[in-house]
């Protein structure tokens, strides 16, 4: 029996103690017996990354994991999502299953134009399935005979691609993709600084982009848009409608990004005048209503990650102080300069004199 030892998660980097009953965890099978914990989540967050296609092995030394611990530590769900995706990586293909047992078929790869139902040949189940609703295809009775409403579902069909487009923004925002190697991820409740377990990069949970400096990164962020903040719940410090937890706050930050890139999505279905399309697909599975919102809501909503306060107004000038009486200058004297007498201009004449011509002065005595 395995002696009690201690070891750190691969994922998490949470030291986790193996007792002799428990694992806790899964371990490859490699000289290093790198460990993968459940306690944590890890091992099920990877589950979700297999899923999308990435092999199913240690993301370090790419060895496979020890069948034993599967076993132990994995439920009965989670080891049926382990053998759905070793059929997958197994072929190459994709697998259809039912939505009301653990019934799946593997289909092969290249395969399109697939029906969009699906018969379930479990002997306890035998239910029809529409793949895109994942409702049951109920049976009817027409002129004695057995049916299904297959036009209910032909609708389904045609909004499908719809469907898909919203569910994987949703998906999507609740996680981040590494910028290197696109592996996806989810924050815990540490820092906005993750390093990617498979290439060892880092970059920044709240923008995705890659930073090896990320002291520059944070800082002075309360008014620099282009810098990020180092923990969600210090927003609260410049914007009450984060939440001062930090758990609470990363809920708030997926809930904001899944809105924002659902809003980018209606502006495109919009441009190509699908709109009416979209709003069929609202009434039909309330994509939008799961998340409490509506169509309108989200189209005409402003968003901001980040309400940050426009900058105080610069302070007014000092005025200027009055200079020291030492220092005034009097103001100077004008001293009227002396002025000449004007010269008065002589008469030429004796004013009493008359200056007319002695012929004139006749004419006017007459």
């Amino acid at each position: 029996m395995e002696e009690c030892s201690e070891q750190n998660c691969i994922v998490c980097y949470d030291t986790i103690y193996r007792e002799e009953t428990r694992r806790y965890g899964i371990r490859c099978v490699g000289p290093e017996k790198h460990f993968v914990c459940t306690m944590n989540g890890c091992f099920v967050e990877l589950l979700q990354l297999f899923m999308t296609g990435e092999e199913l092995v240690c993301s370090v030394c790419t060895h496979p994991y020890k069948e034993e611990d599967l076993i132990e530590e994995l439920d009965e769900k989670q080891r049926q999502i382990v053998e759905y995706i070793r059929w997958k990586q197994l072929e190459k293909g994709d697998i259809r299953s039912c939505a009301f047992c653990s019934y799946f078929e593997y289909i092969g790869e290249g395969v399109k134009d697939l029906p969009h139902d699906f018969h379930c040949k479990s002997p306890g189940c035998l239910k029809i399935t529409c793949q895109v609703c994942n409702m049951e295809m109920l049976k009817t009775k027409a002129e004695g005979k057995d049916e299904h409403n297959w036009e209910e579902h032909l609708e389904c069909l045609e909004l499908s691609e719809i469907k898909k487009n919203l569910e994987d923004i949703i998906a999507n925002s609740n996680t981040m993709k590494c910028p290197n190697c696109n592996v996806v991820g989810r924050k815990d409740e540490n820092c906005m600084h993750i390093y990617c377990y498979k290439c060892l990069k880092s970059f920044c949970y709240f923008c995705g982009l890659h930073f090896d400096d990320f002291c520059s990164h944070n800082q002075n962020w309360k008014q620099d848009p282009t810098n990020c903040p180092q923990y969600l719940k210090a927003i609260n410090e410049i914007d009450p409608r984060w939440p001062k937890d930090d758990n609470e706050a990363l809920d708030l930050f997926h809930s904001m990004k899944i809105e924002m890139n659902l809003q980018k999505e209606i502006k495109k279905l919009v441009e190509v005048r699908k709109m009416e399309a979209l709003r069929r697909a609202e009434e039909r599975f309330g994509i939008f209503k799961q998340l409490g919102l509506t169509i309108d809501e989200v189209y005409t909503k402003e968003y901001e990650l980040i309400k940050r306060q426009a900058p105080p107004p610069p302070p007014p000038p000092a005025p200027v102080p009055p200079p020291a009486p030492q220092d005034i200058i009097p103001p100077l004297e004008v001293v009227p300069s002396p002025q000449e007498p004007v010269p008065q201009l002589q008469a030429l004449h004796d004013p009493e004199e008359s200056i007319l011509s002695p012929l004139f002065q006749d004419v006017f005595n007459e």
